[in-house]
């Protein structure tokens, strides 16, 4: 037994598979193994399909079942190592792209998408929470200054995954006017809960706003514009100011991200049509009446296993609570419990006085998604080989490149390299560590279809078009348009030992392809070309 043979079988291990033992205790004897496995391990038990959660619930649910539902490709591998993929390939593959649900998630709002065509066409409980995001909207007066106060429960679970993998989408703006979402780490021991407030202040007169987040007497988080300058402060670090340029404007919509769900209702809006149905009427602790609607959607047996409860009041039409549910248990309740109007915000403008603490359970993790970085910012930021196209490719325009937590595998960062084409056959390159540790098993499974002179390899697979459509997905919010009915994927094992995904929105011919691999080139090289 040596490090090459565990690396390619350790999934057998993972599966409790034949030879485990012997790769056991190979792992038992190595440290460098016995770490990648760990890693590995922890990875899994993050992302395996019961105990899955990520940005927008619903729709990771959604991934998770059509993983489950559609198995990514093999293409006749021996039998044993069929068995093993076929095993693990829902929940490896899961992981791998969880990540990129995230990227089409927040780049569509970072991009001002909102939603395709036909959304007044699917459904009264669809309207209806569509209704209830612009009502967000009247909660925040022209004149006056309005204080609002939501509670972020998180509610005590008995399963330690879980308990310690919630979190939440949170929204700040910058100096530059543009949105910022960050995640919000709601991490807790099993058995455990508490309470999360989130409190803000907006003057509808002049869009000054001072917003702070914490829990136990600590602020993690706050987020201030005071008319000449914006304020942020993240976890124990202090105040930091940064004036505001010569065409910043105000927010117009203040609910993009002071509402209460601020970072998910767009993504309802993107979904399809049966994302959203009514689950009741209700009322709220107060006796207030309620319009229940769920978010989600059902596992291959038919079950629904996640969901979001949105609890919308009948006197305003406003979301009040919205509710995170798994397999029948509460893990995150998000609720309203105060909008007053006041002569003055609490929290001074500037966040003067404002002191940051570092709380044990809730941390904040900025810049989930930051678009159209340089080549230096993504050789200098990757912590593994990263590739560009030495040119973009010919029928496509130049390169833009994004860089995205990788929620399988945080705080390090995965990268997405779009090139929008004018024929509308967009190429799409993702690269992240996630991939480099999980899909390796995977891909060498599939058929080997092209080996490139810069020593890049070429799988394919029966399922290359599902796989261009996450891909392309990922990518929506630059590329623009929907997958093609024509589309193409491959996962790329590079020089490098990493494995980027590569899709094509419509049909290539093979002097294409090559053309597109034999033009990848390490990103380093590429850097003030």
């Amino acid at each position: 037994m040596n490090c090459r043979h565990f690396s390619r079988h350790m999934v057998e291990l993972l599966d409790a598979g034949p030879g485990r033992e012997e790769l056991s205790r190979h792992a038992m004897s190595c440290p460098r193994c016995s770490q990648e496995y760990e890693a590995a391990r922890q990875t899994v038990a993050l992302l395996t399909p019961s105990h899955t959660f990520g940005a927008s619930a619903y729709l990771k649910e959604r991934i998770m079942s059509e993983i489950t539902k559609r198995e990514i490709a093999v293409a006749r591998p021996a039998p044993r190592g069929r068995a093993a993929a076929r095993r693990w390939r829902p929940v490896l593959v899961a992981g791998a792209v969880a990540a990129l649900v995230l990227v089409a998630w927040i780049g569509d709002r970072l991009a001002g998408h909102r939603g395709g065509p036909g959304i007044g066409e699917r459904g009264a409980a669809f309207r209806l929470l569509s209704q209830a995001q612009a009502a967000e909207e009247s909660l925040f007066p022209a004149r006056g200054v309005i204080h609002i106060v939501n509670q972020v429960e998180v509610m005590r679970v008995s399963d330690a995954t879980m308990a310690r993998a919630r979190w939440l989408p949170l929204c700040s703006l910058g100096a530059s006017g543009k949105l910022g979402i960050h995640q919000l780490s709601l991490s807790a021991a099993p058995g455990e809960e508490y309470t999360v407030t989130d409190e803000a202040w907006y003057d509808g007169a002049t869009g000054r706003f001072a917003r702070v987040l914490g829990t136990g007497g600590k602020t993690v988080f706050a987020n201030a514009y005071d008319g000449e300058a914006v304020y942020s402060l993240q976890d124990a670090g202090g105040v930091q100011r940064e004036p505001v340029g010569s065409g910043f404007t105000a927010p117009a919509s203040p609910a993009e991200f002071l509402g209460i769900a601020a970072g998910l209702i767009n993504q309802i809006q993107a979904g399809s049509s049966d994302l959203v149905e009514a689950a009741g009427e209700g009322t709220l602790a107060d006796g207030s009446p309620v319009t229940i609607l769920k978010a989600g959607l059902s596992d291959p047996e038919g079950k629904v296993t996640a969901w979001l409860l949105f609890r919308i009041r009948h006197d305003d039409n406003t979301i009040a609570e919205m509710e995170f549910v798994v397999g029948d248990e509460s893990q995150l309740l998000v609720r309203r419990v105060l909008t007053e109007i006041v002569p003055a915000p609490r929290v001074p403008w500037n966040l003067e006085g404002v002191r940051g603490g570092a709380a044990k359970d809730v941390a904040v993790r900025p810049d989930m998604v930051r678009s159209d970085v340089s080549v230096q910012h993504m050789v200098d930021t990757a912590d593994f080989e990263t590739y560009v196209f030495s040119t973009a490719p010919a029928w496509a325009l130049k390169q833009t490149i994004v860089d995205v937590l990788d929620v399988a595998s945080p705080p390090q960062r995965m990268f997405v390299i779009a090139c929008r084409a004018s024929d509308g056959r967009h190429v799409v390159l993702v690269q992240s560590p996630s991939y480099n540790r999980m899909l390796g098993p995977l891909v060498k499974t599939g058929r080997l279809v092209y080996e490139s002179p810069n020593g890049f390899k070429v799988w394919s697979g029966p399922r290359d078009q599902w796989l261009a459509d996450i891909l392309l997905k990922s990518a929506r919010a630059w590329i623009k348009d929907p997958s093609a009915p024509d589309r193409t994927g491959y996962a790329l094992e590079s020089p490098g030992g990493t494995f980027p995904c590569l899709a094509v929105n419509g049909a290539i011919t093979q002097e294409e392809l090559h053309s597109l691999v034999d033009g990848l080139v390490p990103a380093r090289t590429q850097i003030g070309r």
